[in-house]
């Protein structure tokens, strides 16, 4: 079931101007997990021609289907891809979606046509990128799209043409960053108006605390699917699966002496920033999709601004409150007050 689109009036503009000219390094879009990143870049996708025009080319590519070219590809109504061109270009042996992340140049060319990528806008989305290559890939993998986008702009002769990954993977962005090879833009979850709305469309029970949902989920547009379809609107059995989770995790915490910087970070997840002695835990909570740096520019292009109520600090933030509960749920069934 796809989630419901709400808000992101900001963000569609950003996108709409960062592809309106030929950018030379592909885009690369983070953010926690749930947060809309897919949502958010197939609505683009689909309204790309009524942005730039009906011969306007975009497409899609879920980088983890492994099946299904369908399910594989979007493009925006009235562009038709030929699909036997697709099936030719297809490497069983890695599956449908991370084949076309591999073969872009020839779902273009093959797919698309050269004759309808000249003089217009052209955009490729590769979702979930970096599970789809791998983290010790990724960077080889946004050098090589910033290689390949130059040179299809130098054959085919686009108006613009634009690459945009996507990953909720945070461990990934000092990869991606370290050189000029591509832009990061951060996309966060929604703020408290947008998110209420969100949740209201997904019609809840008479007496549901939609106040303690906020503090729990903190505006992520995916954890509020989850809560209404996987648990049913049961925040408490939502946060228990997640301490069980976390108890889990705990034990490495432990194993590594890393309980006192965790009681620190539950209360304020900026000790992260500066300490030397939160390093070892900050890249762990990194790698586990728990928390993600966030002083970084964003796709609404307004700053996150801080908010203790949901974990959000000023240069790192839990991915969602959820988490941090979780941990610190943890610590208190271990007799440790966070």
């Amino acid at each position: 079931m796809e989630p419901l689109f709400v808000d992101r009036v900001s963000e569609l503009g950003w996108l709409r101007g960062w592809v309106s000219r030929f950018r030379y390094v592909p885009l690369y879009v983070y953010g926690p997990e749930g947060c809309g990143k897919t949502r958010l870049l197939k609505e683009f996708v689909r309204r790309f021609r009524e942005y730039f025009g009906g011969d306007a080319v975009a497409v899609y590519i879920d980088a983890l289907e492994m099946g299904s070219i369908e399910k594989a590809v979007l493009t925006p109504p009235g562009l038709s891809l030929m699909i036997d061109a697709i099936r030719d270009v297809i490497n069983g042996v890695l599956g449908v979606g991370p084949s076309l992340a591999r073969a872009i140049a020839d779902v273009l060319e093959r797919a698309v046509g050269r004759q309808r990528l000249r003089g217009n806008y052209v955009l490729v989305v590769v979702d979930d990128v970096v599970r789809a290559v791998g983290m010790d890939r990724v960077e080889w993998y946004v050098k090589w799209l910033f290689e390949l986008m130059n040179k299809l702009s130098s054959e085919y002769g686009p108006r613009a043409i634009n690459f945009v990954v996507a990953t909720s993977e945070g461990e990934s962005l000092g990869s991606v960053t370290r050189h000029r090879h591509g832009h990061a833009a951060l996309l966060w979850n929604l703020d408290r108006e947008p998110f209420m709305e969100l949740l209201n469309a997904l019609n809840p029970p008479r007496g549901f605390d939609v106040e303690e949902a906020w503090r729990l989920l903190g505006g992520n547009p995916g954890k509020a699917m989850e809560l209404a379809n996987r648990y049913n609107w049961d925040l408490r059995a939502m946060l228990n699966d997640y301490v069980r989770r976390a108890v889990l995790l705990m034990d490495t915490i432990k194993a590594r002496g890393l309980v006192n910087p965790l009681r620190m970070a539950i209360n304020d997840v900026d000790t992260f920033y500066g300490d030397p002695g939160t390093t070892e835990l900050r890249e762990l909570l990194i790698r586990e999709n728990y928390i993600i740096y966030k002083d970084w520019a964003t796709l609404s292009g307004s700053p996150i601004n801080p908010n203790q109520e949901i974990g959000v600090g000023r240069f790192y933030a839990w991915q969602t409150p959820i988490h941090r509960e979780a941990l610190a749920t943890t610590l208190r069934l271990l007799g440790i007050t966070a």
